[in-house]
């Protein structure tokens, strides 16, 4: 396999925010409490020795969480590792998608199973630990309802409401037998089923399905899963929970850090409120908590609390409360020893937002490394770029441009128009010449006439282009299907199409591959050549 590099600010798709902190981090240093490279990881973890969590909580809710599945070999050294306190994480975090959703799902886990050995391997005093947060609290269903596999759309519908980690599987069961049936009866394709069955028939919830999913696929590699959603920790973090509901910062540090990034030319990322919490009711949705009229409320409820009340109520049962995407970094850094949180443009913008407000509330705060992007070509996409003459860049334009360029460029005649075009200004500026020796008035007009005869031929040379690319008609169907494939719908590959279809369609094995390609140290997005 080969494997190329693509600078960041090459690639047009990308934020704006996402690719200056890829390039130039030092234009965020008032954002973030260290840099993203290796002196600022030195730096994080001689800071994280002096700002330690509960690791016997830690190292017991995991120990209940694989308690029936059971530990590889290196999961079971990362847990024990766990106790230590020259022990820490590397993590990255996701809703729980469908049978892994798009691409960059397993990239951001490779990202930092990846980092985490290379970093175990360089500072042996210590020892780093790869761990997925699943976003099991989130109760956007149509985030993760859906997955695309050969450029098929396959959808969970169902009524749940609520957290969608504590969804039953009901109905899964017809998903994965559409998308078994894409997948088709291949060996391989045989595998990937297997493998979905067995996560389904051991799991009561989706929660557990993602979990016994991701632990098939990445649990050799040492990757610790972890669901946020535990009463154990929901207590550990009531002081946290308190100071949320009754000082109410986070609004005002965050709008306050927005501005200055707004100054920079940068938008909001994320919305802050003044209470940045849900509350589970008895029905099983995920309402928000106001403070209105002088007592809390739960929106859409007839849930009213006083302040004495609520208090009482977060003491009895912290389970039932949950942070949103502002406080959920707050939960995640208390929770955990980390040192780096892997995140895609978007996670990192919006973490950025955050620096003032962890110190607000006395929690570390993490390096932040953007995951790897990666673009996939398949042999077959090769194979067709290769008869094209075209590389990856050409790519990234719009449809139209890249055929319009295509063809110019394959045509014998390609420069023709252009060369015209220029003996033409020159011929006419030289008869402007002599027509205003004769009356000077006339210059206007002779200017205006060279425009219109600049565009008589533009309008010709598109009615040859209209006739190139109809000779050009098989070569231009395909540039469009190499285009759709590689950038769905103007997008990236990677946050549309479902690593399962590379697994089948290559004689590669997929789980490697990202492992010896991602490394979110390299801040070049990778190609990577099947």
């Amino acid at each position: 396999m080969d494997i190329k590099t693509f600078p960041f600010d090459k690639i047009p798709q990308l934020a704006i925010r996402d690719v200056d902190y890829q390039m130039n981090p030092q234009k965020f240093k008032d954002f973030i409490a260290f840099m993203p490279d290796e002196e600022g990881i030195e730096q994080a973890i001689a800071a994280r020795k002096n700002n330690q969590t509960d690791r016997t909580l830690l190292y017991q809710v995991l120990t209940d969480q694989y308690a029936v599945s059971g530990l590889s070999q290196k999961q079971k050294i990362h847990l024990e590792k766990l106790k230590d306190e020259n022990t820490f994480t590397i993590t990255t975090a996701h809703q729980p998608v469908l049978f892994t959703g798009p691409l960059y799902y397993l990239m951001k886990m490779f990202s930092v199973i990846r980092l985490a050995d290379d970093l175990s391997e360089k500072y042996q005093q210590f020892h780093f630990v790869p761990v997925f947060i699943n976003g099991a609290e989130d109760h956007d269903f149509e985030e993760i309802q859906s997955t695309f596999l050969f450029q098929k759309k396959i959808i969970w519908e169902t009524a749940q409401k609520g957290p969608v980690g504590r969804f039953s599987t009901e109905g899964l069961d017809k998903v994965l037998d559409q998308f078994s049936e894409i997948l088709g009866d291949s060996p391989k394709a045989r595998d990937i089923k297997n493998l979905l069955q067995s996560a389904l028939s051991k799991s009561t919830n989706y929660n557990e399905f993602t979990f016994n999913l991701i632990h098939g696929l990445t649990s050799d590699y040492g990757l610790m899963y972890v669901n946020m959603d535990q009463p154990a920790f929901k207590r550990a973090f009531i002081p946290y929970f308190e100071k949320e509901l009754f000082e109410q910062q986070s609004e005002r540090l965050i709008s306050e850090t927005q501005e200055k990034l707004f100054g920079l030319g940068y938008k909001p990322q994320a919305f802050a409120r003044k209470i940045n919490l849900f509350y589970f009711t008895k029905e099983g949705t995920r309402n928000r908590i106001v403070f209105e009229d002088h007592v809390f409320k739960v929106v859409d409820t007839d849930i009213i609390w006083s302040e004495a009340e609520l208090k009482k109520v977060l003491y009895q049962n912290p389970e039932n409360f949950s942070p949103n995407v502002v406080t959920r970094p707050l939960y995640q850094s208390a929770m955990l020893p980390d040192v780096v949180f892997v995140g895609g443009g978007g996670e990192i913008a919006y973490w950025m937002e955050r620096l003032s407000q962890f110190q607000y509330y006395g929690l570390f705060f993490p390096v932040l490394i953007r995951r790897n992007s990666a673009f996939i070509l398949t042999s077959n996409i090769r194979k067709t770029m290769h008869k094209l003459g075209l590389d990856l860049g050409a790519f990234f334009p719009d449809e139209d441009k890249i055929i319009h360029d295509y063809v110019q460029n394959t045509s014998d005649n390609h420069s023709y128009f252009s060369q015209e075009q220029q003996v033409l200004s020159e011929s006419w500026t030289r008869l402007t010449e002599k027509v205003v020796e004769y009356d000077t008035t006339l210059k206007g007009y002779m200017e205006a006439e060279k425009v219109k005869l600049s565009r008589m031929v533009e309008h010709v040379e598109q009615k040859v282009i209209r006739v190139l690319k109809q000779q050009e008609d098989q070569k231009i169907q395909q540039i469009k299907n190499v285009k759709h494939k590689l950038f769905p719908g103007n997008g990236l590959q990677e946050r549309v199409e479902n690593i399962f279809q590379y697994y089948i369609s290559e004689n590669v094995d997929i789980a490697e591959v990202l492992y010896q390609t991602m490394n979110p140290m390299e801040k070049e997005c990778k190609v990577l050549f099947l």
